[in-house]
């Protein structure tokens, strides 16, 4: 069970970045690990921490990139080309209310 950090404006410049939120997040994953209990195949427990540490290194990753839209403007980018199909420039306008979200990826196999 992985939660953010694990993008690479962030984490790969020669240090360990660490998320705002890394207590909670972490807290949050050991109790839905103890909740769900042993891993089907008799792997042990579901291995938790953060996304670059235990799964892999991630260039825009869906969980990242909703982590961090709400705070981060530094890897926001505003879309553009959408005007000639109908959608607003105006839609794709981020601030502080628009995003908040942790998302956490529950890897169920270790084959993919």
């Amino acid at each position: 069970i992985s939660y953010p950090w694990g993008d690479y404006i962030h984490c790969c410049s020669g240090h360990k970045y660490t998320a705002p939120d890394m207590t909670g997040m972490h807290i949050l994953t050991e109790n839905l690990r103890e909740y769900v209990g042993r891993f089907t195949g008799g792997e042990g427990k579901y291995r938790i921490g953060a996304l670059n540490d235990i799964i892999y290194k991630v260039r825009g990753g869906m969980e990242d990139w909703a982590y961090g839209a709400s705070w981060d403007h530094q890897g926001n980018v505003q879309c553009t080309g959408g005007e000639s199909v109908g959608y607003s420039r105006t839609r794709t306008i981020y601030n502080n209310a628009t995003h908040r979200a942790v998302n956490l990826l529950v890897e169920t196999a270790g084959r993919k």
